[in-house]
């Protein structure tokens, strides 16, 4: 099955959908890949991500922790 892509942005003019780019017929297969490729995060990133995540946390816990602290 096919469907039909811009490589653009897609504005609506009336009824006609326009495209800034061209128009490209793809497979759905095709697009799939492009799409979980643009979508997908590789292990490494995931990892960096995940450790911000808990950096921050363990930052925002140890403050709040403290405030509690020095008002007791």
């Amino acid at each position: 099955m096919e469907i039909l892509t811009c490589d653009g942005q897609i504005s609506q003019t009336g009824s006609t959908p326009q495209c800034s780019g061209s128009w490209q017929v793809v497979t759905v297969a095709e697009f799939a890949t492009q799409y979980r490729e643009a979508f997908t995060m590789s292990r490494e990133d995931f990892h960096l991500m995940a450790g911000d995540f808990v950096m921050w946390f363990l930052i925002a816990f140890g403050v709040k922790l403290i405030r509690k602290v020095a008002n007791v």
